[in-house]
Formats: structure tokens, C-alpha cells, sequence
């Protein structure tokens, strides 16, 4: 939650910080940018990290790196002192949604985790709704409160962690862990990963797709990527990626999420943007009538486990899912600008019965059907999927917006 309600109300201010920090309209995407321009890659690095470091210790260090981060946010006092601690921010945030995750494995038998899941995935539909309109509220006085409110609620985090919370510690030495860490992978992925961040925030606004500086950036991606993939084939002792810890469906089911990410934050993203400039709502009237959708899609991720396994099979509970999310996207794409906003509302309730009979249930198979010592890497491994469904299908639909934008304004101008 802190780090969803975090993220979402400091982007609905994202004009006002930039502005106060003597930044530009232009240089705003990087307060949302420079946070997820680590967050995506150390989603998923922090998988492995926390086999090998233990849970407590890699959950601690992504709170107090959290707190270092709003802290410095808070204090900054030029745009360039901002965005480092949002860098910093971002890191903590990779590790917070792989460990959410990781740790209902590990405290809690399978039978019941379609409950805990679900919860996990409604406080982030609640907090996707709340964010932006705290982030409003708090910024009516000063946007550095955003930074400070979250600071406490950390600090109880870290005491509820170190002193309550079951979860499973390595007893080795910390130089024997260090030696444990796969380095070279580590920064072939991250390296890849970033410049995939880097085309999203960059590519059709600030560079053109056949620019320069966007080719650059997606050869080297590439080179990186394959990198990667021949470090942990050939040359890793103890690789980020098991490869042997993936069956065929886990690689399937993750294909699937991936997907269902990037419909699930293309609806976060621009179904409030509907609201605002076609029904003319105001921006925390457009996050309530976003609500419905993000709270079904909470709720069925909750009932999809217990639904599958009354049916006993979840094969056919996900086929229902991915043809609700289908024909989602087929009546959003043809509803008419004249269209009562309850027509569009009914819409994305069907776009949200897609993504929650979905997203839930393709980390339960990930964990029935992968090693069991490789359980929870893979669940971190599904989260890092659907987040980076979010990254490559907003970067697809944020330029479409965009070029229609400009095609429609330009035909209105004289």
C-alpha cells in the first residue's frame, strides 16, 4: 500500500513539484519515470536477492532505503536532488511488489492463499484509487507532506517485521551471501531492463521513435538482454533466472499475466483520463467512477482461487477471464464520445471481471506447477511479468493517445 498510495498521489502532483522545483512541463515525466526506472528492475532482482539474504533482512533494507527516499524527496531543494531520491524510491518499490508476494508464500499453506492474494491485490486497486486524491489534499498545503506522511508508517513496518512477522532467515555468512549473488547477470538485466524504462519515458516525447538516442537505446537493450541470457545459461553458478524452475505452463501463465498487466494499467491510466476529458469529471469524481473496476478486479482476485477450486480446475476460470478482458477491449474501443458515462462504467466492470479471474490465479499455478524450492522466486518472478506488461503496454498505448491527441487538436486549431 505505502508504496502504491506513494507512487500514484506524488504522479497526480507531478506539474506541481516540477514547477516549485524550477522544473518544466516537459521534465515532469521524469518524477513518475525516475521512480519506475529502477522499480521494474528491481522487481525483479530482489526475487533472487531475498533467497539469498533472507526475507527480514531484504524487507528491512527496502524500508529503510524507502524511508532515505521520501526523506530526500521531502528535503529536496532543486529538481536534479529530487529525482535521485525517487531513483532511490523506485528501488525500495521493485522490492516491495515481488516481496508482497514472496511472503504469502511463505507464511501461509496454499489452501489459504487465494484469500491473502487477494487481499494483497485489493489494497492495490484501493490504493490506485486513494493515491491520487490524497496527493491532492496533502498538496493544497505543501507536496513535500506526500513525502513525510510515510515515513512513521515505515518505521512501524520495519518493528512489525524484525519482531512479529514468521518469515525464513539464512544462516549463512555475509560474505559467503555476497559470493552467492550472480553480479554479472545482475547488472546484464538491469542494464536491460532500464533501457527498456528509458524508451517508455523517452520514445515519441522527448525523441522520435527513429531517432538517434531511441535506436541507441534499443540496440543496446537488446545486446544487453542476450547478455544476460548467456550469463545464466552458461556462465552463472547460481543464476537470477532458474531456468529449470519454469515447467511449460509457468512459462504460459506468465505470457498470460503479461498481458493482463498491460490491460490491467491501461484501464488504471486512462480510464480516469476518460472521465476527465470526455464526461468532464473532476479528478477525485474520476477516481471514484474508477473505483468499481478496481475493486471487482481486487474481489475476484480474492474469490478466483476458492472459484477454481469448487470447479476443480483453473484452466477454464482463466479462459472466462481472458474472454471478458477481449471483449473489454473491443466495446471500449467502439463506445461512442456521446455515451452515458454508466454505459462506460458497465464496460470496464467487464474489463475488471477479466483482469481479477486472471491475475490471481497465474500465481497459483506458477507455485503448483514449478519445483517446490523454486516457489516463491517464481511468484516474485510472475509480479515482475505483470509489471512489465504495464511498462511495455503503456508505452504502446501512451503514444497512440498521444499521436490522436495531436492529430484531433491540430484539425480543431486553425
Amino acid at each position: 500500500i505505502l508504496t502504491t498510495v506513494n507512487d500514484t498521489a506524488v504522479t497526480s502532483v507531478s506539474n506541481i513539484i516540477a514547477s516549485d522545483l524550477l522544473g518544466s512541463g516537459s521534465t515532469s515525466v521524469w518524477i513518475s519515470g525516475s521512480y519506475l526506472i529502477t522499480a521494474l528492475p528491481f522487481n525483479f532482482l530482489f526475487c533472487k536477492l531475498s533467497y539469498i539474504f533472507g526475507r527480514k533482512h531484504t524487507l528491512c533494507f527496502c524500508h529503510l532505503l524507502f524511508i532515505i527516499g521520501c526523506l530526500g524527496s521531502a528535503l529536496a531543494v532543486n529538481f536534479s536532488m529530487f529525482i535521485a531520491f525517487r531513483v532511490i524510491s523506485g528501488i525500495a518499490g521493485g522490492g516491495f511488489l515481488s516481496l508482497s508476494y514472496i511472503m504469502v508464500s511463505d507464511v501461509t499453506p496454499i489452501r489459504d492463499r487465494p484469500f491473502f492474494y487477494g487481499t494483497v491485490n485489493t489494497s492495490f486497486a484501493l490504493s490506485a484509487v486513494i493515491g491520487p486524491i490524497i496527493g491532492r489534499a496533502i498538496a493544497s498545503t505543501t507536496w513535500r507532506n506526500i513525502f513525510y506522511i510515510f515515513i512513521p508508517f515505515c518505521v512501524l513496518d520495519i518493528l512489525i517485521v524484525i519482531f512479529i512477522m514468521p518469515l525464513p532467515e539464512s544462516e549463512e555468512s555475509f560474505k559467503h551471501k555476497l559470493k552467492r549473488v550472480d553480479w554479472l547477470g545482475g547488472i546484464a538485466i538491469l542494464l536491460f531492463l532500464i533501457g527498456i524504462v528509458l524508451i517508455y519515458n523517452l520514445a515519441g516525447v522527448v525523441y522520435s521513435w527513429n531517432s538517434a538516442p531511441i535506436i541507441a537505446i534499443i540496440c543496446l537493450s537488446v545486446v544487453f538482454l542476450l547478455i544476460f541470457i548467456y550469463i545464466e545459461a552458461k556462465v552463472s553458478i547460481e543464476p537470477i533466472l532458474p531456468i529449470e524452475g519454469f515447467a511449460r505452463n509457468s512459462i504460459l501463465v506468465n505470457i498470460s499475466t503479461f498481458f493482463t498487466g498491460a490491460i490491467n494499467y491501461t484501464g488504471i491510466t486512462y480510464f480516469p483520463i476518460y472521465y476527465q476529458t470526455i464526461q468532464n469529471y473532476s479528478i477525485p469524481d474520476s477516481g471514484y467512477l474508477t473505483a468499481p473496476f478496481l475493486i471487482l478486479t481486487g474481489l475476484l482476485c480474492m474469490a478466483s482461487g476458492y472459484i477454481a477450486r469448487y470447479f476443480n480446475s483453473g484452466r477454464e476460470v482463466m479462459w472466462v477471464g481472458g474472454s471478458f478482458q477481449v471483449i473489454a477491449v473491443i466495446v471500449l474501443g467502439v463506445i461512442p464520445v456521446t455515451a452515458p458515462v454508466s454505459q462506460f462504467i458497465g464496460y470496464t466492470i467487464l474489463s475488471g471481471i477479466g483482469v481479477g479471474f486472471i491475475k490471481q490465479l497465474v500465481v497459483m499455478v506458477t507455485q503448483k506447477t514449478s519445483p517446490k524450492e523454486y516457489g516463491g522466486m517464481i511468484t516474485g518472478i510472475t509480479t515482475f511479468c505483470h509489471s512489465f506488461g504495464r511498462v511495455v503496454g503503456l508505452t504502446i498505448t501512451s503514444r497512440v493517445y498521444n499521436y490522436i491527441y495531436i492529430k484531433e487538436v491540430t484539425q480543431i486549431l486553425p
